[in-house]
């Protein structure tokens, strides 16, 4: 099942991650999901368009932002931005329709990652992608 969803990650322009917040971070399912998603990709996500949201009740929302955002840019991801943390409030479902400002905020996200997408899929025949520059990897243990 996890080879079959990977597949489809791999094979899309863009990703957006969503998580609720428990214990200020990601839930540990998305967690365990995202390490075996992301570690074994060998680059295939390089250059992906990507977006996250938090959900968290009241707080440890920009934590687990942040924490999402990380799988984006480990991985040579383009991360696509709004005008705040995307992070909506809500403990039960429905409540976060009530949460005026993280709905603008998901509003404005959705428009800037549908025009990142276009962006790129317009823009590759002129300014194909940059090849990748070889990583070395090192040891702090010697």
């Amino acid at each position: 099942k996890l080879q079959e969803i990977s597949n489809k990650v791999y094979a899309a322009d863009g990703i957006l991650l969503g998580s609720p917040v428990y214990y200020a971070g990601i839930a540990g399912t998305m967690k365990s999901f995202l390490d075996r998603l992301f570690y074994p990709s060998h680059g295939r996500m390089r250059l992906k368009v990507g977006a996250s949201i938090a959900i968290p009740r009241r707080s440890g929302g920009v934590t687990t932002f942040d924490q999402l955002n990380n799988y984006f840019l480990i991985s040579e991801m383009m991360i696509a931005p709004s005008y705040y943390w995307n992070v909506i409030h809500g403990n039960k479902p429905g409540e976060i329709s009530e949460d005026a400002e993280g709905i603008c905020v998901l509003k404005n996200l959705a428009n800037n990652m549908a025009w990142m997408l276009n962006i790129k899929q317009y823009g590759q025949s002129a300014y194909p992608s940059p090849e990748p520059i070889e990583r070395t990897w090192t040891n702090f243990v010697r």
